[in-house]
This record gives structure tokens, C-alpha cells and sequence, in this order.
């Protein structure tokens, strides 16, 4: 199996639709490439090659993965691919865990970029 992240699988997505054997499953991630509010004209022509790779490598998968299901509609739409051929593998982040952790923790928090600034849950 051979498991590609975004359009850097293209090379693989090819080769599977020339016979490749071995099953691709395809993670678009964050498909920042399709837009969202304020996106310049220009970001959105500079986009447009890898918006095609991002096509091409769904097309050719197997299997194209989603975090969570709320994004499934917005894969099939963006990525122009069944919703069929779209699995939900969540996130393996326990998040209510992990938030818990944090709200116990005794260790400082600091904001991204700063070591002196602490971040107030």
C-alpha cells in the first residue's frame, strides 16, 4: 500500500494508473489550495497547478482519507471524487484528553514564537 500526502504522491498516482499494483490511499490534508475567504486572484492562479495534481492523485486513489466526516462532502466537491471512494480516519489525538492534561498541567504555556510569554487558557 502506498499511503501519499497531498500532490507530493503524484509521481505514484501516475504510475497507478498505468497498472501499479500496489493500492494508493490518498490524504489531501488541508486543501488550502481550493480557497477560502479573502484568497487573492493571484494565490488563486499560483494554486491552480496544484489543484489538478490534487485531482489527479484522488482520481487515481484507491481510497481518499478524511479526518473527520464533516469534510467528506467538501473532498468530494473540491476533489471531484465519489463520496464512495471517501473513509474517515479520524484524528488519533484523544482532544478531550489532551485538554484535561492541559488544564492540570504545572507547566508553563507560552505563545508560538515567544519562550517569555505565557498563553492564558
Amino acid at each position: 500500500m502506498v499511503y501519499g500526502h497531498g500532490a507530493s504522491v503524484l509521481g505514484y498516482a501516475r504510475a497507478r494508473t498505468r497498472g501499479a499494483l500496489c493500492p494508493l490511499l490518498f490524504n489531501p490534508h488541508g486543501l488550502e489550495e481550493f480557497g477560502g475567504p479573502g484568497q487573492s486572484l493571484a494565490k488563486s492562479v499560483g494554486y491552480a497547478p496544484l489543484r489538478a495534481a490534487a485531482r489527479y492523485c484522488a482520481r487515481a486513489a484507491d481510497r481518499v482519507i478524511s479526518t473527520d466526516r464533516c469534510l467528506v462532502p467538501v473532498i468530494g466537491r473540491h476533489l471531484r471524487v465519489p463520496e464512495g471512494r471517501v473513509r474517515v480516519v479520524p484524528n488519533a489525538v484523544d482532544l478531550e484528553r489532551a485538554t484535561r492534561r492541559q488544564r492540570t498541567s504545572r507547566l508553563p504555556r507560552f505563545a508560538p514564537g515567544s519562550p517569555r510569554r505565557p498563553v492564558r487558557w
